[in-house]
């Protein structure tokens, strides 16, 4: 599951890198733009996990779609992704600490624009393996119907 994420942030990236080219934008530094594709592909890998995770707590895809349709607006308003999460109100600030998305933005953010890893990435990476594990036990416990067909 999550090799199909993968491809997807790859040809996002190859388009992004198109149309920076196309506007003849100057791109500072080639392993910038390598080191925010890896961090890119970890947090695709975090979110696809994330939604095995969660596809396993629901009956069918209508709980499903609706949770995840609910919970998706929050999570990306109480991230930095419109906007600097030092210009933020403190209560959103204390909000976002708990959100997995801040640490996905603000790791891309500083590969792109810095050419460093922080402690945002390795956070990512860190709950990207702990629910990969999660999901691996999950899927191994679970009975599949025509499993034995």
């Amino acid at each position: 599951n999550i090799t199909l994420p993968s491809v997807i942030a790859m040809l996002q990236a190859l388009v992004t890198m198109s149309v920076l080219i196309l506007l003849s934008t100057p791109i500072e530094s080639i392993s910038n733009v390598l080191l925010m594709l890896g961090v890119g592909i970890v947090s695709a890998w975090f979110w696809s996990v994330l939604a095995v995770l969660t596809s396993f707590s629901f009956k069918n895809y209508t709980q499903r779609d609706m949770f995840i349709s609910l919970a998706m607006l929050p999570l990306t308003l109480s991230s930095p992704t419109f906007y600097p999460l030092e210009n933020a109100p403190k209560y959103l600030q204390v909000m976002s600490l708990c959100n997995p998305l801040t640490y996905n933005i603000v790791a891309l953010r500083e590969a792109f624009l810095y050419g460093k890893v922080s402690g945002a990435l390795f956070l990512t990476v860190l709950l990207t393996l702990l629910f990969i594990i999660g999901a691996t036990v999950l899927i191994s416990k679970r009975e599949f119907v025509g499993a034995n067909t």
